[in-house]
This record gives structure tokens, sequence and C-alpha cells, in this order.
């Protein structure tokens, strides 16, 4: 499942390498074969000054990179990785060692696991320098960007140090446009997806809005539904912090049971068109609240310009 999330491209600062204690260098890259502690490392990148670092940006400018980037099989990926390889130090970009010519130097240590989040086995030991979280130095630690080929698909790994996004810190699936220069969308990879996203997924939020007014309006004329067939809605939409807030008009004086059977199938619908993501929190669609508007204030709201069957923009 693709969505149309912004991609941030590296600001390529110079980071220092402890391990080698180089200035030159301006990031590194893993490769590998599936994820966490099974994962097997094929390659690793190396980019110097001038050159930007190995991210998924600069390698959909060559077009082995981007075969790569598309691989569909482990073969393929093995393949164009070794051609990528001769390709980034032909071109000046730096240093590259596969697997196959012997160990790796640098050492790629280890490879996030599947939710971005490697776990601790030092007892919590601070700096114990042994275990999967930190053994590597300050400032490298997770520094370096990781591909892994997995679930038939190549993913990127960005680290914080150079993207913070919610992209930073967790596994991304790969889409490149067809055009060239490819341009690179990135998408979290832990998303899930509400059962109506596709059907809303070109919409922008005030539009969603206008939507979901629809849609709630629709079930409350149907009798097997505790939506009320009598209240209307209205909906506030912050365009900054993207959130959706629904106004519901006409609530006032009904049965408490009735309202919380009613509240639990709005935010089923709501839900619905939305995506959430058990590793990246802060990542969604949008943020979503509800408020009762009471019958007193009805007043109030129309003077402000909030009428049930209106969106307000704010921003």
């Amino acid at each position: 499942m693709l969505a149309n999330t912004p991609a941030v491209p590296a600001t390529d600062p110079v980071l220092k390498d402890e391990t080698v204690g180089a200035e030159a260098i301006t990031g590194r890259a893993g490769f590998f074969r599936g994820r966490g502690p099974g994962a097997t490392a094929r390659a690793v990148f190396t980019s110097s000054a001038p050159s930007a670092p190995p991210d998924p940006f600069t390698l959909a400018t060559l077009p082995v990179g981007r075969r790569l980037l598309g691989a569909t099989s482990a073969a393929e990926f093995d393949r164009a990785l070794a051609e990528l390889a001769t390709a980034w130090t032909s071109a000046g970009y730096g240093d590259a060692r596969i697997r196959d010519d012997g160990p790796l130097d640098p050492d790629p240590l280890g490879v996030p696991p599947r939710d971005g989040l490697p776990e601790e086995d030092c007892l919590g030991m601070d700096d114990c320098g042994e275990c999967q979280v930190h053994r590597e130095p300050e400032p490298t630690r997770w520094a370096w960007y990781r591909y892994a080929f997995d679930d038939g698909q190549v993913l990127c790994f960005l680290p914080r140090a150079y993207h913070a996004t919610v992209h930073a810190d967790a596994w991304n699936t790969i889409h490149l446009s067809a055009e060239v220069p490819s341009r690179v969308e990135l998408t979290p990879a832990g998303r899930t997806y509400g059962e109506s996203y596709l059907a809303t997924a070109a919409l922008d939020l005030p539009a969603l809005a206008v939507w979901i007014m629809g849609e709630l309006t629709t079930l409350g004329r149907s009798d097997f539904s505790p939506i009320w067939p009598h209240v209307r809605y209205g909906a506030v939409v912050d365009t900054t912090f993207g959130e959706i807030t629904l106004c519901l008009y006409g609530v006032d004086g009904e049965d408490p049971a009735v309202i919380r059977r009613a509240f639990r199938e709005i935010e089923s619908v709501v839900r619905a068109h939305n995506w959430w993501n058990q590793t990246v929190l802060d990542d969604w669609r949008f943020k979503f609240s509800d408020h009762v508007v009471p019958d007193d204030a009805v007043v109030e709201y129309r003077r402000r310009g909030r009428f049930p069957g209106t969106v307000t923009l704010v921003d």
C-alpha cells in the first residue's frame, strides 16, 4: 500500500565516524538480506566529501541504483548490488565493499528488526558497549543508512541524524516514479490502513471531512445503526496540525447508553479512512476529535459561522 507521503531528502551533514576518525566521510550504508538478528550483511558503501550520502535519493540517480531499489527477488537484489558497487566507486561517490570479496570493513554490525527498535540484552546497563543497542559508538549509533531485501521488496532504514521526520528510525518502503530522474517516495512500512482508506486517499482533509459527515448522515437513516437520524454535523479542520474536529448538533438530552454506542460507530467510520503506525506513534493521516455542541451554544456557533453542514478551516 502506497501513500503519497512527501519524501524529505537528506541534508548531507558531515558525520564524524569514531571508528576511523575521518571527518571527510559524508555517509555510510549497509545492505542486508533480511532484518533483525537473522539478517545477512551483503555490502557496505561509504561516501566521501563532497559526494552526497548513500541515501535512496542519491541511489535513484543511477540506473543500477533504481534497479536495486525496485528489486523483487533476492537474486535480482544481489545482481544489482554488485553492479551498483562498481558504479558507486567508478562515479567517484566513495568506496563500496561486497561480502563476496571478503570481510566487510567497516563492519556494518547489525540491522534493525522489523519494528525498527533494537532489543537491549545488557539488562539496561548504560553504554555497555556489547549489546545490540550500545555496541555502536555515539554519534554513529544507527547513523548508517540500512537497506534490506525482505518480504519480496527493498526497504530502507533512515537514520534520524539525517531525517527528522516520520521516516526516521523506521523502515520505509520505496516507490520510484516512472520519469527520469525518478522521484523517490517513502512510506513507513509499519503503517496499517483503514478499510476505506483507498476510497478517500486522493482527498485532502476538508474534502475528507465532508465525506465523513455524509457517511454519518447516511448511517443515521439506517434502522441498524445507533447513529441518530436527527443529528447534524459540522467540522473544523486544522490544516497545520492535520486534525479534523467533528461537531455534533442535537445530541443534548439523548440516552447515555445510546450516545456511547453511537460514538463507537462514529469512531469506527472515521478510523476506516485513517492510517496508524504501531512503531512510529506520530505517523497518521489525520488526528481526530469530536465535540458535542450544547443546545445553548448553537447561537454562538452560528454567530462564528460554524453551521451544521459546513467545514471551517483553521491554520
